[in-house]
């Protein structure tokens, strides 16, 4: 089963990621916000599970809270759509 990590970077992320890893059966992919787009979107459209967990919660304009939770949320859920 594929399951891909948003927000692998964040402390709930890396751990989920870790605890998963321990299953077995399951490919897990982390995305983090290194991550090229190219790469995570082909993830996400062939995810069976998608913990989204990125996110922006001290932004220095509000902008980047649109850009960082809002547009990367409908951004993952297109991608998801596409699967």
């Amino acid at each position: 089963m594929k399951v891909v990590v948003t927000g692998a970077g964040g402390f709930i992320g890396k751990n989920l990621c870790a605890s998963l890893d321990r299953i077995d059966g399951l490919e897990v992919k982390g995305v983090f916000s290194s991550t090229k787009k190219d790469e995570f979107s082909f993830w996400i459209k062939e995810a069976e599970i998608i913990y989204h967990l990125a996110g922006v919660n001290r932004p220095k304009n509000p902008s980047e809270f649109i850009k960082g939770n809002t547009s990367f949320t409908r951004e993952i859920l297109e991608f998801a759509a596409e699967g």
